[in-house]
């Protein structure tokens, strides 16, 4: 989470191909990341019900019903978690990587 935090994420995420998702993308991890334990926050969704998840992931900049209703949803599988662990570890390796 972290390493999408940086600043400069936005740009990269761009020239990557991720488009107008790039601010949206970048936006989300700041706002996770500065919060007090943000990623305990993220995993802690899973314990809420879900209209209070629903209305948690709301409060993310990009995040509308749609997504929120998707997020909650995979979640109860457990596979949103494994997609957004995957997402995240995947976006962080193309930036480290990333020579543009």
């Amino acid at each position: 989470m972290s390493a999408l935090a940086q600043d400069g994420v936005e740009e990269t995420l761009r020239k990557l191909g991720f488009g107008y998702r790039a601010k949206y993308i970048a936006n989300t991890a700041k706002a996770i990341h500065t919060l007090d334990h943000g990623e305990e926050w993220l995993m802690g969704l899973r314990k809420l019900s879900y209209e209070e998840a629903h209305n948690a992931l709301l409060t993310l900049q990009g995040v509308g019903p749609k997504v929120a209703d998707c997020v909650v949803s995979w979640d109860v599988s457990g596979v949103f978690l494994i997609v957004l662990a995957h997402r995240v570890v995947r976006s962080t390796d193309l930036i480290q990587n990333s020579s543009v």
